[in-house]
């Protein structure tokens, strides 16, 4: 994908575990995905849609069934080099670059101390 920077140049943008593999160094490359809840941002409270029947590990099994039936649950940790799934996103072509990934059963905003203009 490219971005422009001043409207004549252009660079390519990778994200850095890409970058850091493509150059021969190990990463793990680990991402987070919130199923429900909310985030704050910038003053602004941003509610997450509920999506985990969105991520499923088979035809009948999502991740909101397997939170269901795991009393207290918080997250589900996926291997993914031995686990199989399919997400919510339809770019499923970054997916090959994810070693491990984490699902949140609920997200829930941090108090923002700089949200009062840096006092």
């Amino acid at each position: 994908m490219l971005w422009p920077t001043d409207g004549s140049m252009y660079y390519d943008y990778k994200p850095l575990g890409l970058r850091l593999a493509e150059a021969g160094i190990k990463v793990a490359v680990i991402p987070s995905v919130a199923l429900s809840g909310s985030t704050f941002w910038r003053g602004s409270t941003l509610v997450i849609p509920p999506t985990a029947k969105s991520y499923r590990f088979s035809p009948q099994v999502s991740a909101e069934d397997l939170i269901a039936s795991v009393p207290g649950v918080k997250y589900i940790w996926l291997d993914l080099q031995t686990v199989s799934w399919s997400g919510s996103s339809p770019d499923t072509s970054r997916y090959k670059f994810w070693d491990f990934m984490i699902l949140f059963k609920e997200a829930t905003p941090m108090k923002d101390p700089c949200s009062a203009g840096g006092q």
